[in-house]
C-alpha cells in the first residue's frame, strides 16, 4: 500500500510520476537518485496561468488526494 492510501499499487504511483517527469513539473537527477520537484510560481509562470488559488493540506485532508491534486490542477 501507498503513503496516501488512496493509492493501491506501486504502479499507479510509477504513473503518476511519469505524468509530472513528461509535465516538467518533477525532474530526476540520475547521479544522485533524488527527484526536484518545480515550483508552483515557476509552473505557474511557465503555463500563463494567472489565478492563484490554494487548498489547505493537513493531517485530516491529506488523504482526499482527488481533492488535492484538483485543486493543483
Amino acid at each position: 500500500m501507498e503513503l496516501t492510501e488512496q493509492i493501491g499499487s506501486r504502479k499507479t504511483t510509477l504513473n503518476y510520476i511519469k505524468f509530472l517527469l513528461e509535465e516538467g513539473w518533477l525532474q530526476h537527477n540520475a547521479k544522485t537518485g533524488y527527484y526536484i520537484i518545480k515550483s508552483f510560481d515557476r509552473i505557474r509562470r511557465e503555463n500563463n496561468w494567472k489565478v492563484r488559488l490554494s487548498f489547505s493540506v493537513d493531517f485530516n485532508s491529506y488523504r482526499n488526494i482527488k481533492a488535492i491534486t484538483g485543486a493543483i490542477l
